[in-house]
Formats: structure tokens, sequence, C-alpha cells
């Protein structure tokens, strides 16, 4: 009955939240943070280790790309002595998670469940085409919104013209 799905959608929300963030660096949920105050220094291997943010969920870039690193036992390790991460960032209740991954998320979230509300493979095989056919959708919409994203006319006439051959400069 309705307690059945309501315990489940309860139970599981959270991990398909989680794993949904994982997937992709989704531009609402990106945040930055410099840290300048090492934890513990690791045994072998790097110079310093940083806590991880209480509400990180996956990397996007440390120290601009600059080094190596690793994230190891909700640490960073590094061997710069500041740490500057881009990173995915879960959200709450109160944050505005974009409305497209919501859509996405909801799909993802009737995947898993379906098989335990329906005892059907069909059934979970739909919602995972369906959440397929709306995934692409929001991964889209987040990566333009950023000026890295857009592309100019002049790049794509430049693609166009070198015939799928990358080409800095035509004139060369």
């Amino acid at each position: 009955g309705a307690d059945k799905e309501s315990r489940l959608c309860n139970e599981r929300f959270d991990p398909c939240r989680k794993a949904l963030l994982r997937l992709y660096a989704w531009q609402f949920a990106k945040d930055r943070v410099e840290l300048d105050t090492p934890g513990d220094t690791p045994a072998f291997g790097f110079s310093y280790s940083f806590p991880l943010p209480t509400d990180f969920v996956r990397v996007i870039i440390v120290n601009e790309g600059e080094e190596k690193w690793s994230v190891e036992g909700g640490s960073i390790l590094t061997d710069s002595d500041v740490l500057r991460l881009q990173y995915v960032r879960d959200f709450n209740e109160d944050d505005f998670p974009d409305p497209l991954f919501c859509e996405a998320l909801s799909c993802y979230l009737a995947w898993d469940i379906a098989y335990s509300l329906t005892q059907s493979s069909e059934t979970q095989d739909r919602m995972w085409a369906l959440f397929n056919k709306v995934l692409p959708n929001a991964r889209f919409v987040s990566s333009t919104e950023n000026s890295s994203s857009v592309v100019e006319a002049e790049d794509f006439l430049t693609a166009r013209m070198s015939r799928g051959r990358f080409v800095r400069d035509p004139g060369t």
C-alpha cells in the first residue's frame, strides 16, 4: 500500500540524490573553498592532508589542476600547504536545485524502487529508459550555465572548415 511506497521513497531518496550528484558536476551544486589549515600529515606520498567539507560529494578540481592529489579517508591529500577546491556539494531542502536535476532525480528514484514495488523487471527497465531520456537534457542545460560553454560562431566555422581536424588558426 501507500506505506510501502512512502517508506521506500524515504529510505532511497538520500542515496539516490547523492549518487546522481556524483555522476556529474551539476552547475547548481558547485562550490569553492580555500583551506590553509592542514590536518594530520600523511604517512607517505603527500605532504599535507585537508579534511573534506561536510557537504562534499565529488571533486571537480584541486588547486586549479596544477598538482597531484588524492581523496582518502575523508581528506584530500596534496603537496600544497593551501587547498583550493572546487567541488560538488550536497544540498538540502533550503537550497534551490535545478528543476531538470529534480526531474532526473525523480526518474532515478523511480528506477531504484520500481522492482521493490512492482516485482517487474519490465517496469524497472521502463524507468531506466525514462531516466536515460531525461538525464542528457538536464546535463546539457547545466553545462551551458557558465561562460566557458559558449561556442563562438568563429570557432564553429573554423572547425567546420577544417573538416573535423583541429586547426588553431586557419591562416597559419
